[in-house]
């Protein structure tokens, strides 16, 4: 087994429900699914690379299953049936930090502009 008894099918929805029931508040949820794909793609080429190395040192067993593992992970991150999401949260009350999350959020030149408020 390569991690024996571990469960990566977290669902986002509990992630979350778990964070707010820390005290966080979630600012920003990224799928980086897509992007963890082509890293698990690189580590697959790398292994693949070094095989002779891999099963000198290891046996091919153990190296069998690492590919396996390694290709098996491409797939399903390609097919988003395995993703990867990047959380930014601030913790409940921080309203400094908060507010410096969200700073991206505004145009830089906004303090220039003269509001219009509708009457």
């Amino acid at each position: 087994h390569v991690f024996p008894g571990a469960d990566a099918s977290c669902p986002l929805g509990w992630v979350s429900t778990q964070v707010e029931r820390a005290g966080f508040e979630i600012q920003r949820v990224h799928n980086m699914g897509s992007h963890y794909s082509r890293t698990l793609a690189h580590w697959l080429e790398n292994w693949r690379a070094n095989k002779d190395y891999i099963v000198g040192r290891y046996g091919p067993m153990p190296y069998r299953r690492w590919e396996v593992f390694l290709a098996w992970s491409v797939r399903a991150a390609r097919q988003g049936s395995s993703t990867l999401f990047m959380l930014t949260l601030t913790k409940a009350g921080q309203e400094g930090r908060r507010i410096e999350s969200q700073k991206h959020l505004v145009p830089k030149d906004v303090g220039s502009r003269e509001l219009i408020f509708a009457d």
